[in-house]
């Protein structure tokens, strides 16, 4: 199955971030959304993986989430590669803990098979995906207007796995399980 780890969203924040969808998605550009329960932060893509080897990284990375609870700003809207070449549309998130997650949790995920990323954490919830780019002049001021405004902070309960399947209207996320911080 294809899946990955995220940590999910407070109602507070996820409520904020859906209302600034609803305000760009009112300029008409040809934008795919997430949908609002979707809304997570992606920490490791896994690929496709076995129920056994999603099993032993549950087995691992329950002693890591017991140091703490981490936390973060969701803070500004950007687009990725770059304002030239918008693709995708995303909210940043402030949170160095889970830079080091991710670090930890590389070294416990590429004994088992999963490739290393090759690029950095860059954390950050995705918005929406820009079907036509040629839309794009219709949401840039608003994405702009947007670069320092602050949805809020929260604490992140779990880490989770998620399957992904996807699918014409977009991914669909399926909870495989949950291991709370701090626990």
């Amino acid at each position: 199955m294809r899946a990955f780890l995220a940590v999910e969203l407070d109602a507070d924040v996820r409520a904020r971030l859906v209302a600034v969808q609803h305000e760009l998605a009112a300029r008409g550009a040809a934008v795919r959304w997430v949908r609002g329960d979707a809304l997570h932060i992606t920490v490791k893509f896994l690929g496709s993986v076995t129920e056994k080897t999603l099993t032993a990284i549950y087995d691992d990375l329950r002693s890591v989430t017991s140091r703490g609870q981490p936390s973060a700003v969701f803070t500004g809207l950007h687009v990725f590669p770059d304002a030239r070449r918008p693709r995708v549309i995303w909210a940043r998130v402030a949170c160095p803990a889970l830079t080091t997650l991710r670090t930890i949790i590389e070294y416990g995920t590429t004994p088992l098979g999963i490739a290393p990323e090759s690029r950095p954490l860059v954390p950050h919830v995705t918005l929406g995906r820009l079907t036509d780019p040629r839309t794009w002049p219709r949401l840039e001021s608003a994405v702009r207007a947007h670069a320092d405004t602050t949805f809020g902070t929260c604490a992140f309960p779990a880490l989770v796995a998620l399957r992904s399947d996807l699918r014409p209207g977009g991914a669909l996320y399926t909870k495989l399980w949950s291991i709370p911080f701090g626990a």
